[in-house]
């Protein structure tokens, strides 16, 4: 792997390579303040200067880290250079000759850096589509020192420029010149990133086509172009910023800056960049429907046609299994016959739906792995309502009561009068209306008492001890026959049952159909009362007879 480490040196002795030609305040017996008589900036900057000046000389004779140590020194030096120039600048702490010596020493003939830095990166660029893996990494590193070192360059060279004009110096040439290479550094950067951007997608394409074992190779590939990316994206914003400085027009750099990273700054807010992203938005659009106009338009018929296909023959769907379920043959729950119709016709207009979106050559499969990440997260989050989905699929398959059925539920009884998935709605005999959880109805005691065509009514009624038990059934017995709504056959049950404190009970058990369940109930009862009251027997109610016996002594 070659080293850059002596062209980096290259590039930071650019600066203060023409430092011997310049009439330095620090090494020439011409200096107009002597020593003695310095400010303490004034001193430090002497110090300075000569303190790199020697890194400069010792930097010859190393190699290896040493020199890389040296390097780094240097450049530290050099930083505390500059902020004491600026501080004397600011303070006018020194004589303007002398300060302009110390800006001379800083401006060196950077023209050579600025030739040498691009055909650098170039050279480092090259090596990293054709070093090893393993290597890569360390390329990429002495590609961003060296894209570091350079915008250094820049910022230093706008930095001198405008401590010259904080001077009164005329610098309407020097401006002009490195305007020019400024404005040539922006375009260059903004050539490699789109060039970088092509490069990636024809990564992206490579990936999707290549063999298992290549595809590790080109994901390293594109580990190194996204990093390259970023480490450009960096240096343009740095360079912008120095245009900025240098009273540049960089809304177009601006707007490229913000379409190749997304990053929102404050300068975006501008209106100029408002304009140009809001007009280069309407090019986009503008282009696409140009390109595509056609294609789209035949598109979005074909779409329509679909779309309206899917719905007609979702209709007609739902009317075919509605009158499939009506049918005499087919004993299922209404809920079961409304879910079969619901879902007939939604499973049609989702298919005709993927198959029109497919048209546009939208990939489903990154939304399907979506839903079922969502479908995760949401399940989460509507634990209850899944539970009583679930527990309304139990009761759509058990089939435990049906709508109409009046029924005994999580502990309300009324007749069923919709049912759901989720809920099931009763209308209790006093016509309240009331909705129930699935859940509730499931997990506890379900009675449905009109699921059977025939019921038995089962009554109690008492007679007193001093009446005749024969006499008492046989007056029972008359009444059920008598009833026109009780069944023959099962035939209904009159016994005594139990010989009570103060009663003798009969138990009457006759069977009825289900309609006839509460009207077979009270017509009884009344019936009862009345044939005991005109045959004379007994309805005891509960009493104690209590004697009293006398104590003789």
């Amino acid at each position: 792997m070659p080293s850059y480490l002596a062209k980096k040196w290259y590039l930071f002795v650019c600066l203060l390579s023409l430092f011997s030609f310049f009439p330095l305040f620090a090494f020439s017996e011409e200096s107009t303040v002597p020593s003695s008589e310095s400010h303490p900036i004034i001193t430090e900057i002497e110090t300075l200067q000569q303190q790199l000046l020697d890194t400069l000389d010792a930097e010859e004779l190393l190699a290896g880290e040493e020199q890389i140590k040296k390097y780094l020194d240097a450049n530290a030096v050099n930083e505390k250079l500059r902020d004491a120039i600026e501080k004397a600048i600011t303070l006018e702490l020194a004589d303007k000759q002398i300060l302009l010596d110390a800006i001379a020493f800083q401006q060196a003939d950077s023209a050579d850096a600025f030739a040498e830095a691009p055909s650098l990166l170039n050279e480092i660029a090259d090596d990293l589509y054709t070093a090893e893996s393993q290597d890569k990494l360390s390329f990429l590193g002495e590609y961003n020192e060296i894209l570091t070192l350079f915008d250094s360059i820049f910022v230093d060279t706008s930095e001198n420029i405008i401590w010259l004009q904080r001077l009164g110096e005329d610098t309407a040439q020097e401006t002009l010149a490195f305007n020019q290479v400024l404005l040539k550094r922006l375009n260059s950067i903004t050539t490699t990133l789109k060039f970088l951007e092509q490069e990636r997608r024809i990564y992206d394409v490579k990936f999707d086509v290549a063999p298992d074992k290549e595809k590790s190779l080109i994901e390293v590939d594109k580990v190194i172009l996204t990093y390259r990316v970023e480490m450009l994206a960096k240096s343009l914003n740095k360079m912008i910023k120095v245009a900025d400085r240098q009273h540049i027009d960089t809304t177009e750099f601006r707007v490229f800056h913000f379409e190749t990273t997304r990053e929102i700054t404050k300068e975006l807010f501008s209106i100029s960049v408002i304009k140009v992203i809001f007009q280069h938005s309407l090019d986009a659009i503008s282009e696409f429907f140009t390109e595509h106009l056609a294609k789209l338009f035949i598109q979005i018929l074909i779409i329509f046609f679909i779309v309206v296909l899917t719905y007609y023959l979702s209709l007609i769907a739902k009317r075919s299994m509605t009158k499939l379920v009506a049918s005499d043959n087919i004993d299922i729950p209404q809920l079961m016959k409304d879910f079969l119709v619901s879902m007939t016709g939604r499973i049609i207009f989702v298919i005709g739906f993927v198959v029109a979106l497919s048209q546009l050559g939208i990939d489903f499969l990154p939304i399907l792995t979506g839903f079922g990440i969502a479908g995760v997260i949401v399940g989460f989050a509507l634990q209850d309502t899944l539970s009583n989905f679930a527990s309304g699929m139990m009761l759509l398959i058990y089939r435990p009561f049906d709508v109409g059925d009046f029924v005994s539920a999580g502990g309300v009884e009324g007749k069923v009068s919709h049912m759901s998935l989720v809920n099931t709605t009763i209308r209790t005999f006093d016509n309240q209306i009331i909705i129930i959880p699935n859940n509730s109805i499931w997990g506890n005691v379900i009675k449905n008492m009109t699921h059977e065509r025939v019921r038995r009514v089962d009554m109690t009624f008492n007679a007193g001890y001093g009446d005749s038990s024969a006499f008492v059934k046989q007056t029972l017995q008359d009444i059920v026959d008598n009833h026109p709504s009780i069944l023959r056959s099962p035939k209904a049950i009159i016994k005594l049952e139990k010989l009570g404190t103060s009663s003798v009970e009969f138990i009457v058990r006759p069977w009825v159909k289900t309609d006839d369940y509460w009207d077979v109930l009270w017509d009884i009862t009344w019936e009862v009362k009345e044939q005991f009251e005109k045959n004379g027997i007994t309805i005891p109610y509960p009493q104690h007879d209590v004697h009293l016996h006398k104590s003789t002594e």
